[in-house]
């Protein structure tokens, strides 16, 4: 698809957006889904088609539909590489997880996303780190999930850039300390 019609077709998609989100303030699930339907019957580029299906994945948690809700985030994370959106696609189903109950489901998919955080472009991991360490204590990390964390750690600080080096011996803090960056909007430029 070229850039034209990329452009054309991500600019329907936001257009979409807006009356999904009327829906939805309306309480008119179906409809919002019903609108997503149609706009998936076309033929779009995949990255629109992950994001559509996310979006319809979120309405389904919200009507309680859990299962359909992964079947769909699954769809939708098969269809994009290594990317903030992959990373997005990975924690909803952790957190899909964890509202059923399915810790160890939910641990597997933030590690996933962590995992995803590191082969994917620059964006940070807070929430993915954060997750993760509500459902298991850093002490208790296997060293495999140990070393991950500590290169999403690394890699998170960096691209935030957060002052000095993380205190790897203190993950929960070094995590906190990321999701508090995040949470404040993008990094400065010391020149700023």
């Amino acid at each position: 698809m070229d850039n034209q019609q990329s452009d054309a077709a991500w600019t329907r998609w936001y257009e979409l957006l807006h009356s999904i989100g009327c829906d939805l303030t309306l309480k008119e699930k179906d409809s919002a889904l019903s609108r997503i339907e149609s706009f998936l019957a076309g033929e779009i580029d995949p990255e629109i088609r992950s994001e559509a299906l996310g979006m319809k994945a979120e309405i389904r948690e919200q009507a309680g539909q859990f299962e359909e809700a992964k079947q769909t985030l699954l769809a939708a994370r098969k269809l994009v590489g290594p990317s903030f959106r992959r990373y997005a696609h990975e924690l909803c189903l952790g957190s899909l997880c964890r509202r059923q109950g399915q810790i160890e489901g939910a641990i597997l998919w933030y590690t996933t996303a962590l995992q995803t955080c590191l082969d994917g472009p620059g964006f940070s991991a807070g929430a993915a780190l954060g997750a993760l360490f509500s459902l298991k204590d850093p002490k208790t990390l296997t060293s495999e999930e140990h070393n991950l964390c500590v290169q999403v750690a690394v890699r998170s600080w960096s691209i935030l850039r957060l002052v000095g080096e993380p205190d790897t011996a203190d993950l929960l803090g070094v995590a906190l300390a990321i999701r508090e960056r995040e949470a404040s909007g993008p990094p400065r430029h010391p020149s700023d």
